[in-house]
């Protein structure tokens, strides 16, 4: 029988050393810093905000959610970071492990924008995201089986959303015509 985290570390091993200072790795690091919750969310408040799309603030709900979910197994799951031998932890990663949170951000992104898209689209994407994730084991602060979770969680509440969209809609617009009466 094979132990799955003991494979998990292997795997994640070897492709964290296999790209060690490649140009892989420093591509690693931009995408560390550009795929944070932080940016990523401010970026589509301000977007939001500018344009007045709807969609941009669903998905900073979807966003804010499943980084809330993830960010609670966390400190359920409470699984250390890797320690490679050899290898830097250029990114700094404080914190747990499982799920990443990176992760959860670009699957949330792609999950979302790439609906209804053509299949070229759809593929830029997924393509991008699984870049992102991983990145994260190339830099050496998450396994395998963490980039894999937060794709996972960011596929369950994108499809929940899409799932129930026109009820949370009704809700939504039923809460915003309170609040505009208040004011």
């Amino acid at each position: 029988m094979i132990d799955f985290l003991s494979l998990d570390e292997y795997l994640s091993l070897n492709i964290a050393l296999n790209n060690y200072n490649s140009l892989f790795h420093i591509i690693s690091l931009i995408l560390a810093q550009v795929f944070d919750f932080m940016t990523i969310f401010f970026f589509f408040l301000i977007l939001a905000f500018f344009t007045k799309k709807r969609k941009h603030t669903m998905f900073l709900i979807i966003l804010t959610t499943s980084t809330a979910i993830g960010y609670i197994l966390k400190l359920i799951v409470q699984r250390s970071r890797p320690y490679f031998f050899g290898i830097t932890n250029y990114a700094n990663s404080l914190g747990y492990s499982f799920p990443s949170g990176h992760s959860i951000v670009a699957f949330a992104l792609a999950f979302y924008y790439a609906k209804d898209k053509s299949v070229q689209a759809k593929l830029n994407f997924y393509g991008l995201a699984m870049l992102v994730a991983l990145s994260r084991v190339v830099l050496g602060v998450h396994y395998l089986s963490d980039v894999i979770a937060g794709a996972c969680i960011s596929m369950f509440i994108v499809s929940l959303y899409f799932w129930k969209e026109k009820e949370i809609n009704k809700r939504i617009n039923k809460f915003l015509k309170i609040m505009i009466k208040r004011i």
